[in-house]
């Protein structure tokens, strides 16, 4: 029998024709078994990514925003994380830009939620602790950051 190195992609090109020995040996050199492979296959292995990209899957990320009073500053200044203040950073418009740039090629739309504001104001409204962005649950789908952004600006402003 001739002796030679295998080589993983000389395996996957052969694979119906051949048989191959596996010889194991220990430290010493000495033959402890051989393993023979014939007629085997080898199938591709699909990541998440390539199944999305084949199927067509669509993906339907759901966020969900803390409107509660914890997103006051803790310096005192009564400064809510949500100030649409030109000139003042809002760190949630990073976060929904960020998460949309990173969904973008997974999902036609998303569904925005926020919790923990009253949406409507009135003092006999108790706090909403799941609402729609959009502000319509029949249709709570949003399609891309421009839209994010109105409803994200829209909740602000009522809460």
């Amino acid at each position: 029998m001739a002796t030679r190195k295998l080589l993983i992609s000389d395996a996957v090109k052969f694979t119906q024709n051949s048989v191959y020995a596996i010889v194991m040996k220990d430290p010493r050199g000495n033959k402890k078994c051989m393993l023979y492979l014939s007629k085997f296959m080898v199938k591709p292995h699909n990541t998440f990514v390539n199944i999305i990209k084949k199927v067509k899957l669509n993906i339907v990320p759901i966020f969900a925003i803390d409107f509660s009073l914890s997103n006051l500053a803790l310096d005192g200044s009564q400064m809510v994380g949500h100030t649409l203040k030109k000139g003042i950073t809002n760190d949630y418009y990073d976060c929904l830009n960020d998460l949309m740039e990173l969904f973008k090629p997974y999902a036609d739309y998303i569904l925005p939620y926020g919790f923990g504001a009253k949406t409507i104001a009135r003092e006999d409204v108790d706090t909403c602790h799941l609402f729609a962005l959009t502000g319509d649950y029949e249709d709570p789908f949003v399609d891309d950051l421009n839209q994010l952004k109105a409803c994200y600006n829209g909740t602000v402003k009522t809460i």
